[in-house]
């Protein structure tokens, strides 16, 4: 099978493609003229992968002629091409797809192999930019359940499947774009069993290709009420080959609240990746991201916050990066762009092929990575689990919990407090609700790890109900209560006032207290326990200016003490918060030590460097980077590797 997207190490980029003058009209007005020039400035813009859509009421323009008296779906009489055209007697007629597009498509796939292009095929394009393109026969049916739906998207797939499996520049065969946007799945078990139809059939006509989910917005578990509260990271992952992320800062309250390219935008993107890379243990790549470019930046700030995140990506084995969309779509005055939604300028270049500052980009970290000395960056360990539980606002407590870990210049990966657990030097319960989704076995676990020398760390939530509290955590609740406005933590040499709406007052038992309220911190066996009596991730991430300016909080030095273990052995080691910071050992005993500054004003510091070992080389695509005299330099939103090697000792 292909090893797209899922080599270790290597990191594409590439784009979402709508031709640049007909978008998504392309097919329809098709011009190989208009095609090729954009795929030839992909080319020169350095791009791997770009991502297609073959809009499905065109590919599949089947439309129902009923009988009188017949009802819903029921009893259709015939199905015709629009116009009434009778639908040929054909492969292709069969499977109610137009031949045509099957031609253009398959033109366009040879337009890419010319361009050294590989394509992401999103084969159910029923969405698009907040519009539904479904067959008119289909109109009107639950897409995701209906008996009649299913088929002829059954048929749909096997056809087009099959017809193009030929063309070399395919990659991936994908589910749709989006798909979960289709309609409500009332129940996970019906989003598993649509995906599970959906991919067999790709899988029997293509058992070559990897087939990739292209969903947006997964959930951890099962919840109520909404399009995608039935869509899981665990089924997508048992069900596809390769995970795609759609991580948009723009949307969130809790991220959209910071300028572009600092803590918050940035590593929200990365964290949604490796969240679902994590808990669905399959490869995982960015395929979408980007923003509304007028209300959040100007020009030249959106370019260096794409930087940092490619940066940002690559250190953390994102595997690639597809930015949305490869040209602005500003002069389309037909739906969806003709209506009030977000969604016609985000493209990298212009209408008429021009670089916008995101365009250049892009081909500067290309243009970097084919100068390095090697092609695939060793993927950085992992120090500590990040668990995460049932009834938890997961994404809000693992980007709080990320950013504090980078911060602090900890890797994390994620888990689902019902999986098994890997060994790992430090575990995290973050802002634990309940008793933080564990079972008694992972309970278990959890504590015999650390009495093998682990470091297991709690925060409390208002409804935290720790088992056997005194005797695990050596402390217990005194009191509770509630308080509007900011607490005080005291942790000794930092304090934290942060929006804690439910207090608690521990007494301790047996646990050491950090500072004079801060926590508590208890000898288990050879590890550790830290106690925090209350959500630390969800209070710094309610505080609008907790990750503005490294100032204005000092929450991450939690996070650094958790780790301290860990950060002693680092190869270096650094002080400003802003760094985020990954460590990569090479097969012949070099190391590589990646640096991204996630902010918008430059840094310069002394980061300390192991004994024994020496830079040998400091690279950027940024040239106002660099390490010299011991000092490395880096400008806002931008990274630098630095490449170690082992001091002589001849």
């Amino acid at each position: 099978m292909s090893r797209f997207m899922s080599e270790p190490g290597r990191f594409r980029t590439g784009v979402n493609y709508w031709s640049s003058r007909s978008a998504t009209r392309m097919w329809r007005n098709w011009d190989p003229a208009e095609v090729e020039a954009d795929f030839a400035l992909f080319e020169e813009a350095g791009m791997e992968v770009v991502r297609v859509f073959p809009i499905w009421s065109e590919f599949q323009p089947i439309m129902a002629v009923r009988a009188a008296g017949s009802v819903g779906s029921a009893f259709c009489r015939e199905y015709r091409f629009p116009g009434e055209e009778p639908i040929p007697d054909t492969p292709a007629g069969a499977a109610g797809v137009d031949e045509v597009m099957i031609e253009r498509f398959e033109e366009l796939c040879r337009i890419a192999e010319r361009h050294h292009l590989e394509l992401v095929v999103a084969l159910l394009t029923g969405h698009m930019t907040f519009r539904l393109y479904v067959p008119p026969a289909l109109d009107g049916l639950d897409l995701l359940s209906d008996p009649v739906a299913l088929q002829w998207e059954s048929r749909f797939l096997r056809y087009f499947v099959n017809r193009l499996k030929h063309c070399r520049a395919i990659a991936t065969w994908e589910l749709g774009n989006e798909c979960n946007f289709l309609g409500v799945a009332a129940s996970p078990e019906i989003a598993w069993c649509w995906t599970a139809l959906m991919t067999s059939t790709i899988r029997a006509a293509d058992p070559d290709r990897p087939v990739s989910s292209g969903m947006s917005s997964l959930q951890l578990y099962a919840r109520s009420g909404g399009a995608m509260k039935s869509w899981l990271i665990s089924d997508q992952a048992e069900l596809c080959d390769l995970l795609s992320s759609h991580p948009y800062p723009l949307w969130p309250a809790h991220v959209n609240c910071d300028p572009v390219g600092t803590l918050r935008p940035v590593l929200y993107c990365t964290m949604e990746n490796k969240l679902y890379a994590g808990i669905g243990g399959r490869d995982c790549f960015v395929e979408e991201t980007g923003t509304w470019r007028r209300m959040f930046s100007d020009f030249a700030q959106l370019g260096r916050s794409l930087r940092v995140l490619l940066w940002n990506l690559w250190q953390t084995d994102g595997r690639g990066l597809l930015w949305w969309c490869a040209f602005d779509q500003d002069g389309c005055d037909f739906p969806p762009y003709s209506w009030d939604e977000a969604g016609v300028e985000h493209g990298c270049f212009s209408v008429a092929r021009r670089y916008h500052p995101t365009g250049r980009v892009l081909a500067d970290f290309a243009g970097f990575l084919k100068s390095l000395p090697f092609d695939r960056l060793p993927p950085a360990a992992a120090d500590a689990v990040c668990i995460l539980g049932r009834d938890q606002e997961h994404e809000k407590v693992a980007l709080g919990s990320f950013i504090l870990a980078a911060q602090a210049g900890l890797s994390l990966t994620f888990r689902f407090a019902e999986q098994q657990l890997p060994e790992a030097p430090v575990y995290l319960l973050p802002s634990m609700h309940r008793k933080g989704g564990l079972g008694n076995r992972n309970w278990r676990t959890l504590l015999e790890r650390v009495e093998q020398g682990a470091t297991l760390y709690v925060s409390m939530d208002s409804d935290a109900n720790l088992t056997r509290m005194s005797e695990v955590f050596g402390a217990e609740v005194g009191k509770r209560w509630s308080e509007p406005g900011n607490a005080h933590y005291d942790f000794g040499d930092f304090t934290l006032d942060l929006p804690v709406p439910t207090r608690f007052e521990l007494a301790g038992c047996g646990a050491e207290p950090w500072g004079e309220n801060g926590g508590w911190v208890r000898k288990l066996g050879k590890g550790r326990i830290i106690l925090l009596p209350f959500p630390l991730e969800m209070a710094a991430l309610n505080r609008a200016d907790a990750f503005r300016d490294s100032g204005n909080c000092d929450a991450w030095k939690v996070y650094r003490e958790i780790g301290s273990e860990v950060l002693r052995h680092r190869l270096l080691r650094k002080h400003a918060p802003e760094l985020f910071v990954t460590e990569h050992h090479f097969s012949d005993g070099r190391a590589a030590v990646v640096l991204s500054n996630i902010s918008a004003e430059p840094v310069r510091e002394m980061p300390e460097i192991a004994a024994g070992w020496r830079v040998a080389d400091c690279r950027s695509e940024a040239p106002e980077a660099g390490f010299q005299d011991g000092t490395l330099s880096l400008p806002p939103d931008s990274g630098a590797i630095l490449l170690l090697e082992p001091v002589s000792r001849g």
